[in-house]
């Protein structure tokens, strides 16, 4: 991946000391390290230790409500555990930890990441909020802390079963294409950054990205002799922002998103998440494009939540399992370096004419992703135990956990699902803690 500065020369550097005339040459200096790819400053006083803090979020943390149980990570090689206690650690000695969630609209709601977000930086130190589309592309799209406002003039490319064909997509397998004179909006509200990166296709011929950023202008061109994952890093002062950005329409271009992040060590965790994801569609992202950037993230954890849409497609379930291992197996070799967690798919029913029906392939389908997980090296969370078993639809119905789609959960239900996780992940971490 290519992070490309954006023009006039001048803009970086005008940018990279906007706001900060009031600060000293300390902090100056530690805005314009972040910046320019060199790590954070560390903290004079890096804060009590690690097991101190999981222990403190786990005393936090309300009880799981019934008719919901806790569960043990699967995770035979043992990576998820030492690979997220060596990120906090490291976090609490100024650096930062990265988490990045992938998945469909169980994600795309921040209801679980947010929590899980909101925890850690409370406990390990706030890096900033992380990967932000700013356009939503459903009403169901929502991040903690970050306003996504309603734009106009983009249209949204990404795979589906009526378009089976391998394209240059961003990290969610989604693409904001402007079809005529367009503009998106994001404003920080709760959350501060130090930085902002904008995520896009290089390619022959590409458009130019106007921003406006506080009231400051600026422009990025996409033009690249080739196809890539193109990135421009802007330095800001470290607290909330309106970030406005705005195409012509008159050259091709399409634009992935931003992150979010700020020049202090701590803790991120990634939202990305969109609705009606399936590993077919994923694997139709060039991989040079889509997973560059989830590479480029340096994840410390990444973890992939599926199944649910799948289960409702009337493929095999041979097809299936060759899809999620062609796709964990891509994740594996681009992402190497990441430790690997597979959430299970949920319980759901299906609206037919004669009513509602469990999927045809929904409980072989949790058992396919607990052996491929293992088999290819991830950890394995197993939603369906924590929900209790096959029909937990009809019990999370009556405690009101669950909605009437009866796909999805109520938020305290996703809520309850990011506690049991941290649990999960800390016991992973800590074994001799006492949950």
């Amino acid at each position: 991946m290519r992070a490309r500065s954006p023009t006039p020369s001048d803009a970086a550097r005008r940018y990279a000391v906007f706001g900060y005339g009031v600060l000293g040459p300390a902090a100056l200096a530690l805005v314009l390290a972040s910046c320019s790819g060199a790590p954070p400053v560390p903290p004079p006083d890096v804060g009590p230790s690690v097991p101190r803090e999981l222990a403190a979020i786990l005393t936090a943390l309300p009880p799981t409500p019934p008719p919901l149980h806790d569960t043990e990570l699967i995770d035979p090689q043992d990576q998820v555990g030492p690979a997220l206690l060596a990120a906090l650690t490291r976090a609490q000695d100024g650096e930062t930890a990265r988490i990045v969630v992938l998945g469909g609209s169980h994600v795309a709601g921040d209801l679980v990441t947010g929590p899980l977000r909101r925890i850690l930086q409370r406990h390990f130190g706030d890096a900033g909020h992380g990967f932000v589309l700013p356009l939503p592309p459903y009403d169901s799209y929502w991040q903690s802390g970050v306003f996504v406002e309603e734009g106009e003039g983009w249209g949204i490319l990404e795979p589906s079963p009526k378009r089976r064909l391998t394209d240059h997509y961003g990290p969610l397998a989604s693409a904001m294409i402007p079809v005529e004179p367009a503009f998106a909006v994001v404003e920080t509200r709760g959350s501060d950054a130090s930085q902002v990166e904008l995520l896009y296709l290089e390619q022959p011929e590409g458009g130019i990205l106007s921003l406006d950023i506080d009231g400051e202008a600026l422009e990025i061109p996409t033009e690249a002799p080739g196809f890539g994952a193109g990135s421009t890093t802007i330095g800001l002062r470290d607290g909330p922002h309106r970030i406005e950005v705005r195409s012509d329409g008159r050259a091709s271009t399409r634009f992935f998103g931003m992150v979010l992040e700020r020049a202090h060590p701590g803790v991120v965790v990634d939202q990305m998440g969109i609705n009606g994801i399936t590993p077919s569609m994923l694997l139709l992202a060039e991989p040079e494009t889509s997973t560059a950037f989830v590479r480029a993230r340096r994840p410390d954890l990444l973890v992939l939540w599926l199944g649910g849409n799948e289960s409702g497609e009337w493929w095999p379930i041979e097809h299936h399992e060759e899809r999620l291992r062609a796709l964990l197996t891509r994740i594996r070799e681009e992402v190497p370096d990441a430790a690997c967690l597979v959430l299970g798919a949920l319980d759901r029913r299906q609206r037919q004419a004669d009513g509602w029906v469990v999927p045809d392939t929904l409980e072989a389908l949790f058992e396919v992703q607990r052996r491929v997980a293992v088999e290819l090296g991830c950890a394995f969370f197993d939603s369906i135990a924590w929900e209790g078993g096959p029909g937990a639809v009809e019990r999370l119905e009556g405690y009101d956990l669950m909605r009437p789609d009866r796909v999805h959960l109520v938020q305290a239900g996703y809520e309850a699902y990011a506690g049991s996780l941290l649990r999960a992940l800390i016991g992973a971490m800590a074994p001799s803690l006492d949950p």
